[in-house]
């Protein structure tokens, strides 16, 4: 993963007597604005392409997918300012998903669940139909067949900014490093 920018965001924790519900969509508005603007401070990018959650698509779903999906996307778009594209796809899941998503294993200790719901070939696939992305944005971790994620391992553009990202998909110390 030649291209992951040099970023690490630590989640905020509220944990003051006055802590209501709308907090987590705050720190997450809060997060996706700080990753933009230190994204775009190293990258410049004209277009965005942003993985988000696919699930934000579906009607039945709990209000909190919805709300999460709107403040990821607002704190982008705050972050990166209006002379930024910003292009949001939903990558595909996996047949299994959709029939029983509690048929796939998930890691219970991953920030980023959605790794493990997403088809193989979801990333690639959202790069092919983007190819002037300047940067990928993924709000929903890394594909777990990173080895065979080709963009990810070319040098050059589109680099890539990860928002709480499981580094143990990455791979151990040195894997993250050379990442």
């Amino acid at each position: 993963m030649k291209g992951v920018l040099p970023i690490i965001l630590v989640g905020l924790i509220v944990l003051s007597p006055g802590c209501t519900n709308t907090a987590p969509l705050s720190e997450r508005e809060l997060a996706t604005t700080i990753l933009a603007q230190e994204s775009a401070k190293v990258v410049r990018p004209k277009k965005v392409l942003v993985i988000s959650n696919p699930f934000s698509e579906q009607p039945g779903r709990p209000e909190q997918v919805y709300e999460f999906e709107k403040a990821g996307i607002a704190g982008l778009k705050e972050g990166f300012g209006d002379d930024v594209k910003i292009e949001v796809v939903f990558p595909q899941l996996k047949p299994d998903v959709l029939k029983d998503p509690r048929s796939v294993q998930i890691d219970p200790q991953s920030p980023t669940p959605l790794s493990f719901l997403v088809s193989e070939q979801a990333f690639s696939e959202a790069l092919q139909k983007h190819p002037d992305a300047d940067l990928v944005v993924s709000l929903i971790g890394v594909p777990l067949n990173l080895a065979g994620f080709k963009e990810c391992n070319q040098p050059g553009k589109p680099q890539f900014a990860l928002l709480f990202p499981d580094w143990r998909i990455i791979g151990n110390q040195p894997a993250i490093t050379r990442a």
